[in-house]
C-alpha cells in the first residue's frame, strides 16, 4: 500500500546549469564529466547543510532543507565550490549553476514533493546570475539576522503560473569588512594546507575521546610551529567532529589538499590509534598506521603516537607533490613547486642534478623571497659545488647567502628551515659558535627534522665535536630509515669516525656513501685518509687516482678552502692525503 502523501514546511533550492547546450554542443564529454563534478559538489553540500538531494536530472537539480538557513548557505556554497573547480577552465567551457532559493509548504510523496515553492524556486532561479543566487522576499524575512548577506534588490515579478508577484533578491555572501586582504605569510606562497581531525572515538568513554582531541590538538600545534605547510586551525577541522563527511568534501570547503585523521579505541588496560594522512584532492589514502599501546601513561601514549604521525607527514606530502610537479609544464611552476623539485635533485647528489637544485632554487627565490627552504636548499647545493669543486656552479658567494639566510628567518618567523640554512652558513665561514647555535635552534623548534639534525652534525664534525654528532645521525635514521638523501647521512657518519680515529667504520661509511653517489669528493678524500691512517697504502693510491679522475683540479693547499674545519683537524688529513700521493 502507497505511503499516503504528507504536507510539511520546506526551504528549495532548485538549479540548472547556464548555457548547457552550448557546452554539450562544443564538447559533450567534459560537459558530461563537469556535470558529474557538479553532481558530487552538490551532494556533499546538501548533505553537508542537513538537506536532501531530491533529484538530479540533465543540468538541472532540486533540494529540500528544514531550514531557510541551511538552505541559503548550501546555494552559496555550491556556488562557491563550483566556481573553485572551474577556475581550471577557460571561461567558455566552465559548467555555471544559477540557483533559486524559495520556502513554503510542500507536498511529499515518497522521495518526491511538489508544490508552489518548488515553482517559486524554478522562477527565481531563471533570474538569478550565472553562479549567483537568487532569492524570495518571503525567504528574506526568515533570514533576518541569521546570516552575514549582501542583498540585491530585483524588484518585483509576477512568474508564470502564480497568481502573486514574488518580490526577488540577488544574494551573496558580505565580503570582510577589513582593510585590505592578508598578505601571504612568506614562505608559504602555493603550498598545500593540511586540515588535522578530530580522532574519531569507538565507544562512549570520555577518555577516548580527550585522547583523540589531545592527539589532533598536538599534531596541529606541531606542524603549524614546524612551518612546513599552512596548517587549518581546531576551530575549522574540529567543525567535522562526529559527522561523517566525504574526505574530498572537507577538502573544498577547508581549502587543504591533505587531511590528517584518525580513530581511538580502548580495550581493557589497552588503547588502539589508527591515523591515516589523506589527499584531499583524490581521496585517496596516502599513509595508515596503527599504534596497540598499553594505557599505562596516556601522555607518553600521545607523545610517541604525535611524534610518529609528524615523521611520516612531511616525506609522503613532498612525494605526491614532486610527482605533481613533475607533470607540470617548466614554464609554469609556482614557487612551491621550484622548492619541491630542487629538493628532489639536491637528494640525489649527482652534478647534473646539483644544477637543476641551483636553478629550481634561485627561482623559488625570485617568485617568493622570504622563502627559507629555498634558501635551505640553495645554501646546501652551494655547498656541495664547492666540496666536490664544481666551481662553475659556485654562481652565489657566502656573503649572498647570508644576506638570504637572515631575511628568510626574519621573514618565516624562526623557520626550522631558515635556521638550518643559516647555521650551516655560519659554519662555512667558520663561526662554529653561532652557527651551531642556530642548528641546534632549529632542531629544538623540530625534533623530526632529519635535514636540521644531519646539518647539525655535519658542522659539529667539522668543529672537531664529532661525539656529539654520531648520535644525531643515528636519531635522524631511526626518524626516517628510507630518506632519499641516506648518502649523506653516510658521509657525515663516515667524516665523524675519521675525525674520531676509528677508521674501519669511516672506510665502511664512505664507501656505502659512493655505492649511492660515486662521485662524492668528499666521500673519496675521507676514505684515502682512512686508508693511510690503516697502513692501506696501495689501496690509499688506487682511491687517489679515482679522485683526480673525478676532480683534477684538486690540490691538498685547496682544502681550507673547500670546506672550514677546525684548524686542528687540517693537518692531519692532508699529511694522509700527501701519503697517498695527491698533489699538493
Amino acid at each position: 500500500m502507497d505511503k499516503p502523501a504528507e504536507r510539511r514546511l520546506a526551504a528549495v533550492l532548485h538549479a540548472d546549469v547556464v548555457g548547457y547546450s552550448r557546452l554539450m554542443a562544443a564538447d559533450e564529454e567534459a560537459t558530461v564529466r563537469g556535470v558529474r563534478e557538479l553532481r558530487g559538489i552538490a551532494e556533499g553540500v546538501v548533505r553537508q547543510h542537513r538537506g536532501r538531494l531530491v533529484d538530479f536530472t540533465g543540468d538541472s537539480f532540486l533540494a529540500e532543507f528544514a531550514s531557510a538557513v541551511d538552505a541559503v548557505s548550501a546555494a552559496l556554497a555550491i556556488q562557491r565550490q563550483s566556481e573553485a573547480q572551474g577556475a581550471k577552465l577557460s571561461e567558455d567551457a566552465r559548467l555555471r549553476p544559477r540557483i533559486g532559493v524559495h520556502a513554503g509548504e510542500v507536498r511529499a510523496e515518497g522521495e518526491q514533493i511538489f508544490g508552489d515553492p518548488i515553482h517559486v524556486a524554478a522562477r527565481l532561479q531563471m533570474l538569478a546570475d550565472a553562479g549567483g543566487v537568487c532569492i524570495s522576499g518571503t525567504l528574506r524575512e526568515q533570514l533576518e539576522g541569521r546570516l552575514e548577506l549582501e542583498l540585491r534588490d530585483l524588484g518585483t515579478h509576477s512568474l508564470k503560473n502564480l497568481s502573486r508577484p514574488v518580490q526577488a533578491y540577488a544574494v551573496s555572501e558580505r565580503p570582510s569588512t577589513s582593510t585590505g586582504a592578508a598578505p601571504p605569510v612568506p614562505g608559504f606562497a602555493g603550498r598545500p594546507a593540511i586540515a588535522v581531525l578530530a580522532f574519531a572515538p569507538f565507544g562512549a568513554e570520555p577518555e577516548q575521546e580527550y585522547l583523540g582531541d589531545g592527539i589532533a590538538e598536538d599534531v596541529i600545534t606541531r606542524l603549524a610551529r614546524h612551518r612546513h605547510f599552512p596548517v587549518i586551525a581546531r576551530n575549522s577541522s574540529f567543525a567535522y567532529k562526529g559527522r561523517s563527511v566525504d574526505a574530498k568534501l572537507i577538502g573544498r570547503e577547508l581549502g587543504v589538499a591533505y587531511l590528517i585523521e584518525g580513530s581511538v579505541r580502548r580495550a581493557g588496560t589497552r588503547v588502539r590509534v589508527t591515523a591515516q594522512l589523506i589527499d584531499a584532492r583524490t581521496g585517496h589514502h596516502l599513509w595508515a598506521e596503527r599504534f596497540d599501546r598499553e594505557l599505562a601513561d596516556v601522555f607518553a601514549i600521545q607523545d610517541e603516537i604525535v611524534e610518529a604521525v609528524l615523521i611520516r607527514v612531511y616525506p609522503e606530502v613532498m612525494r605526491v607533490e614532486r610527482e605533481r610537479a613533475r607533470l607540470r609544464d617548466p614554464a609554469s611552476l609556482d614557487a612551491w613547486d621550484c622548492i619541491v623539485l630542487a629538493r628532489f635533485h639536491r637528494n640525489k647528489g649527482t652534478r647534473d642534478d646539483n644544477q637543476r637544485a641551483i636553478e629550481l632554487a634561485r627561482r623559488a627565490l625570485e617568485l617568493d623571497p622570504g622563502c627559507s627552504e629555498a634558501v635551505d636548499a640553495l645554501q646546501t647545493s652551494h655547498v656541495r659545488a664547492r666540496v666536490n669543486q664544481w666551481n662553475d656552479q659556485l654562481v652565489v658567494d657566502n656573503a649572498t647567502l647570508l644576506v638570504s639566510a637572515r631575511r628568510a628567518l626574519e621573514l618565516s618567523g624562526e623557520s626550522p628551515a631558515a635556521l638550518t640554512a643559516l647555521g650551516n652558513l655560519l659554519t662555512m665561514r667558520g663561526d662554529y659558535e653561532d652557527g651551531i647555535a642556530a642548528l641546534q635552534r632549529a632542531v629544538r623548534l623540530n625534533p623530526s627534522s632529519t635535514d636540521a639534525l644531519v646539518t647539525l652534525a655535519n658542522a659539529l664534525t667539522r668543529g672537531d665535536r664529532a661525539a656529539e654528532a654520531l648520535p644525531l645521525i643515528q636519531t635522524a635514521t631511526r626518524l626516517d630509515p628510507n630518506a632519499s638523501e641516506s648518502w649523506l647521512r653516510a658521509f657525515t657518519e663516515a667524516f665523524s669516525y675519521w675525525v674520531l680515529g676509528r677508521h674501519e667504520e669511516a672506510i665502511r661509511f664512505a664507501e656505502l656513501t659512493l655505492r649511492q653517489v660515486e662521485t662524492h669528493a668528499g666521500a673519496h678524500r675521507v676514505l684515502i685518509s682512512s686508508q693511510v691512517e690503516l697502513g692501506l697504502l696501495d689501496a690509499a693510491r688506487e682511491s687517489a687516482k679515482t679522485l683526480l679522475r673525478l676532480s683534477p683540479g684538486f690540490r691538498i693547499s685547496l682544502l681550507e678552502q673547500i670546506i672550514p674545519w677546525q684548524p686542528a683537524l687540517i693537518p692531519r688529513f692532508a699529511a694522509a692525503l700527501r701519503r697517498a700521493g695527491l698533489p699538493e
